[in-house]
């Protein structure tokens, strides 16, 4: 895939890890980030990181997150192959950690079945 970085990063040093697992030989990681007196705008509740497999310490070949917007509204979007999109706008409620998790799956499995039905491999979901 190449070129995702949509902050996976430096998100790593300021989110702890919540839950991990195994997606069609992928692995993932939810990575949750808790507000601090030094953090306290982050747009990004939760992030559902997919790697390639075999390649958990490399850049994630997407990741599904659940965001908060300028307004105050939460999204869920997906970003990969260097693009994102927003996959659904959820209202001024954060949904429950359990409905963003599947929610989180059933996206991050679509596109990775989208990938391998383009012949694209695991590495280039969009």
């Amino acid at each position: 895939m190449g070129d995702f970085d949509f902050g996976w990063r430096r998100d790593l040093g300021l989110a702890s890890r919540r839950e991990s697992g195994e997606l069609a030989g992928s692995p993932w990681a939810i990575l949750s980030f808790a507000e601090t007196s030094i953090h306290h705008e982050n747009r990004c509740l939760w992030r559902f990181v997919v790697f390639a497999p075999g390649e958990a310490r490399r850049a994630p070949v997407l990741s599904v997150d659940l965001e908060k917007d300028i307004l105050g509204d939460f999204c869920l979007s997906l970003a990969s192959g260097g693009k994102r999109r927003i996959l659904e706008h959820l209202g001024a409620s954060a949904p429950s950690y359990e409905d963003f998790k599947a929610r989180a799956l059933a996206a991050a499995g679509a596109a990775l079945a989208a990938s391998t039905d383009r012949g694209g491999g695991t590495g280039s979901a969009d």
